[in-house]
């Protein structure tokens, strides 16, 4: 098994690979291997019975990455003859991590499910609440409306926190707001 998962690696690729008694920290530039360290790190800790599949959290930037990391990741564990599901894995991005926990967890927080809204789906809501309240887009924005609602979430204000921060909006963005 470590055969397959530590041929072809330079020395200090190795050494973090195989350290296990502290956190590693890999700092290289770019295509110089810091993947190909984690991956492999990753398929030696699952291969050695040291974690489960579902134990190991890889967390990076971009879908292509993660999806990446995951094939090498199953694929060095493939050649090492230790079979897992790719599902079982945590290699993800922060949003994806971040989503997959709600949704296995969102009932201790009292949600039974839940929604992640895209900046079209939450100018489609703005827009119904809009006109739930009777309150024309020739009035208020909805774009700009939205603006502000990201900027009061941003500062951690519910509608009254804001509207009592920025006395002059009018009361109409409150209720847009609030609902």
């Amino acid at each position: 098994m470590l055969e397959e998962i530590t041929k072809d690696l330079s020395p200090s690729q190795l050494k973090g690979v195989t350290t296990l008694d502290r956190p590693v920290v890999v700092f290289a530039g770019a295509g110089s291997g810091k993947t190909r360290v984690l991956t492999h790190r990753i398929a030696y800790i699952i291969s050695e019975g040291l974690a489960k599949p579902c134990e190991v959290l890889g967390i990076t930037f971009t879908n292509k990455a993660a999806n990446e990391m995951s094939q090498r990741i199953f694929s060095l564990l493939a050649k090492s003859n230790v079979q897992v599901d790719v599902k079982d894995m945590w290699i993800s991005t922060f949003h994806a991590f971040g989503a997959r926990i709600l949704r296995r967890h969102s009932s201790l927080i009292g949600y039974d499910n839940f929604t992640i809204f895209d900046k079209a789906d939450q100018l489609s809501q703005i827009k119904k609440v809009m006109n739930k309240l009777d309150i024309s887009s020739k009035v208020f924005d909805p774009k700009l409306v939205l603006e502000q609602i990201n900027k009061a979430k941003r500062l951690c204000l519910d509608p009254y926190q804001f509207e009592t921060q920025f006395s002059s909006r009018d009361k109409r963005f409150v209720k847009i707001y609030e609902q």
